[in-house]
């Protein structure tokens, strides 16, 4: 695990993970809707 920046501050590090998580979060939450939205809308002959 790399150590924070000398001159950042925990608390920047920890909320910049938060919003790290929260955009992959939304990336895949919204990747799997298009996904799943294409896949429905394709007729299976």
């Amino acid at each position: 695990m790399d150590a924070p920046q000398p001159h950042e501050p925990d608390s920047l590090t920890g909320r910049r993970v938060v919003l790290f998580f929260c955009l992959l979060l939304l990336v895949i939450s919204i990747g799997s809707y298009l996904f799943f939205r294409f896949a429905l809308d394709i007729p299976h002959a």
